[in-house]
């Protein structure tokens, strides 16, 4: 066998096992309401109109016959007390979103007032990492020496 025939046959073997490692499945854990939201600020008067989640984030959707101003009015003084801590809001469009600190995962609230009336609620929160692969991409970082840094 040539040398050339051998370092080919050797490339598919290496491409083979690296396919099959890859096509592992890799089996996500469905969040929990507890685990993303231990304190769901609830609307006044809201129906949950959908919930939707992944492996590390949980989505629910509320309507609610208040009007927007005085949800977001409600939302500011709620998020605004323990256990809740109130980091940022903005207003975009006339959608006002929250972005709240608690004693668990971070949350964003946001609040949209309809044309019709009422107003849709969306609460967004995360599961915290549980491990090294749940973190996404590790930078690994080490102290500058001074002697390394290029002179001018």
């Amino acid at each position: 066998m040539s040398h050339k025939t051998t370092l080919l046959l050797l490339s598919i073997v290496t491409l083979a096992a690296c396919q099959a490692k890859d096509a592992e499945p890799v089996e996500e854990v469905p969040v929990t309401l507890p685990e993303v939201f231990p304190n769901l600020p609830l609307p006044p008067g809201g129906q949950v109109v959908s919930r939707e989640g992944t492996g590390s984030a949980l989505q629910m959707i509320f309507s609610s016959p208040m009007a927007g101003d005085s949800m977001a009015a409600y939302y500011r003084e709620v998020l605004a007390k323990p256990p809740y801590q109130l980091i940022n809001e903005s207003i975009n469009d006339g959608v006002v979103a929250f972005f709240v600190e608690q004693n668990g995962p971070s949350m964003w609230v946001t609040v949209q007032g309809l044309e019709a009336g009422g107003t849709l609620v969306t609460i967004v929160g995360a599961r915290a990492p549980t491990s090294r692969s749940d973190t996404g991409r590790v930078l690994q970082t080490r102290p500058i020496d001074p002697n390394e840094l290029p002179r001018p």
